[in-house]
């Protein structure tokens, strides 16, 4: 890219019964390797979590791919760096806690059906 402008893609597919039956409790040693606290409060909020474990686990896969294709090294271990949220529309925002990535803005689309979750995540060094 000859204007210097670095930016990536990355999407992820997961099948929500891998998250299916967690529970918040029992498997908080699981959990906590992946979400923090608030995203927790977030999915077990709602009827089905699962589904929305799902979508927030392919939305942080996602977000790592996008990462790397912009020509981050980011260690899938760094995955509970990635954090997900709404705003008050209900819109996903990212924040991340790496060095790594600290110059990077990255937006994301969540979608789930009761099988499957999807990701799809754009990074994008900020100006």
């Amino acid at each position: 890219m000859s204007s210097g402008f670095a930016w990536g893609i990355g999407a992820d597919v997961e099948d929500t019964k891998r998250f299916k039956g967690l529970d918040r409790k029992k498997n908080i040693a699981f959990l906590s390797k992946i979400f923090n606290g608030q995203e927790l409060d977030y999915c077990f909020s709602k009827q089905k979590p699962y589904l929305h474990l799902a979508a927030r686990f392919a939305g942080k896969e996602s977000v790592l791919k996008a990462l790397n294709s912009a020509g981050q090294s980011i260690n899938a271990s760094a995955i509970n760096k990635i954090m997900i949220f709404n705003d008050k529309k209900g819109l996903p925002l990212v924040r991340i806690d790496l060095k790594d990535a600290k110059d990077f803005e990255v937006k994301l689309s969540l979608s789930h059906v009761d099988d499957k979750a999807f990701a799809c995540a754009l990074a994008f060094r900020r100006c």
